[in-house]
């Protein structure tokens, strides 16, 4: 537990610095901060807007997956120990969580038998997570293509000031002196 609840917060802690710097870089090639809202506001909308299609694909993907896994690993491990086939609805839907795993709900249920089931239920869900994984490649050389469109942020730009801080009257004699 405590291996996963560390690389899911440093998983979490990348995903938020990678925005950050993803939403801060978009404003760099400006030439006029008066674009610097359209800039943040695309790059916002394009991140939530990837996020959902890619949220959408994982989760199809593990439920179709899950549709396969499951029947292949659970169902015949708990039938070779003695839980009778007509039984398999019930238990299948109280390892989902949406019914108690018990003898009343499952007729033939005991302790090997919850013992096989979780046992098979989790490597029915890791078979299905990998397919997951591999789903991703996908979305990882998609994004390797696109980074070769970011713009560089080259040393013609060094030397350039988005907006000067002085009052009003003196706008005429800065623009000048420059």
């Amino acid at each position: 537990m405590n291996l996963t609840l560390g690389l899911v917060a440093t998983g979490c802690l990348f995903i938020g610095v990678l925005g950050g710097v993803s939403l801060i870089a978009s404003t760099f090639p400006l030439k006029t901060q008066k674009e610097i809202g359209t800039a943040g506001g695309l790059v916002g909308t394009t991140h939530h807007f990837l996020g959902s299609v890619g949220t959408a694909v994982f989760t199809t993907v593990l439920r179709s997956r899950e549709a396969t896994t499951i029947p292949q690993y659970v169902n015949p491990s708990v039938i070779g120990v003695g839980l009778p086939s007509s039984s398999i609805p019930a238990l299948i839907s109280g390892l989902h969580g949406a019914t108690p795993l018990n003898n009343q709900t499952v007729a033939g249920y005991n302790n090997n038998i919850a013992e096989i089931a979780d046992r098979s239920w989790k490597i029915a869900h890791a078979e299905a997570y990998k397919t997951v994984f591999y789903v991703n490649f996908g979305f990882v050389a998609a994004a390797l293509i696109l980074s070769w469109f970011v713009p560089t942020l080259d040393q013609a730009k060094e030397d350039f000031v988005a907006g000067h801080i002085h009052r009003g009257g003196e706008e005429i004699n800065l623009e000048v002196k420059e």
